[in-house]
């Protein structure tokens, strides 16, 4: 997470919430294992596709609104000088 942007204080958070959802997964699959006597493995693999995953959503997302933002910039661009065309029509 160290690549991902964030300050260190949100990726301890991160790091804490991704390793709470990796226990649960673990705690689920036992209950599973012994309720209905099917097995899940839970690998570090799978945490570590866990925190690739994410980034690879978070990376897409910042490109996403980096897009609209740019968007909107130019968009509120033309608004201002479409104003400014108005007021010059006007004298």
């Amino acid at each position: 997470l160290s690549d991902s942007g964030f300050e260190k204080g949100d990726q301890g958070h991160i790091s804490e919430t991704f390793a709470e959802i990796h226990l649960s997964v673990i705690n689920i699959s036992e209950k599973m294992k012994m309720e209905l006597k099917r097995f899940n493995y839970v690998t570090p693999t799978n945490y570590l596709e866990l925190v690739k995953g994410y980034l690879q959503l978070l990376k897409e997302k910042r490109l996403e609104l980096g897009s609209q933002k740019s968007k909107l910039s130019n968009g509120l661009k033309k608004l201002e000088d479409s104003r400014e065309q108005v007021e010059n029509m006007r004298g």
